[in-house]
This record gives C-alpha cells, sequence and structure tokens, in this order.
C-alpha cells in the first residue's frame, strides 16, 4: 500500500470502490499463481490539457489517481481489446463470470458521470 497522506476528498459511493478494489485485487491474484506483489496506490495530481487529449474522460485540473498495479504475467493485445467486455475472460469455466472488469468500468464511468453533474 502505498496511500498519500494528505489526499484530495472524492465524490464516489463508498461500496462501489470497495467493489472496484475486490474486483481488481481478485484478477491480480488469478495472474500471479505463483505469488506476486499486489500493490494500491493513491495520489493528488493535476492533469493537464495534453495529457486529457491523449486519453478519452480525462478531465484536466487536480485530480486524485487511484493504482491497482500487479507483477502478474500481463495481457496480449487481443486480451487488453475486450476486457471490459461484459462476459470476456480468460480462466477456464468454473472459475469466473466475466464480469470483474466490467463491473470496474462500469463503477469507474458512473463515478465520473456523478462527479461531472455535480459540478
Amino acid at each position: 500500500m502505498r496511500l498519500s497522506d494528505s489526499l484530495s476528498a472524492i465524490n464516489a459511493d463508498p461500496t462501489q470502490l470497495e467493489q472496484l478494489i475486490m474486483n481488481l485485487a481478485l484478477n491480480a491474484r488469478d495472474a500471479m499463481p505463483q505469488g506476486g506483489t499486489l500493490t494500491i496506490a493513491t495520489e493528488n495530481t493535476t492533469l493537464d490539457n495534453q495529457y486529457c487529449s491523449a486519453h478519452l474522460g480525462a478531465e484536466s485540473g487536480a485530480n486524485v489517481l487511484f493504482t491497482i498495479s500487479d507483477t502478474g504475467s500481463g495481457m496480449d493485445k487481443e486480451t487488453l481489446e475486450n476486457i471490459f467486455d461484459p462476459f470476456f475472460t480468460t480462466k477456464e469455466v468454473g472459475r469466473g463470470t466475466g464480469l470483474g472488469l466490467a463491473v470496474v468500468h462500469g463503477i469507474v464511468q458512473q463515478t465520473r458521470r456523478a462527479h461531472r453533474l455535480r459540478q
């Protein structure tokens, strides 16, 4: 865990954030069957217009960056292109529904929409 001591407040549903963290952590666990490192980090950051023009959905200005990373095997290009599709999975039958990252994506999009509506 690398969490900022002075993290700015965000407006998000804590239960949904817990679901997001759980889904990402479970995927990380499955990507590291022989063990590895899961890192959860938070920090305040400022995004400029150049960054936002290259990253769809990013908003310039003050933001909170939440990162989950692991030392797992990674993904090939085809997998990466499909990871947020509902029911897409690389796991064998009975080891997942293929909904974890679709749920993560939905939570992030819903939180972004709610933030824009409050501004």
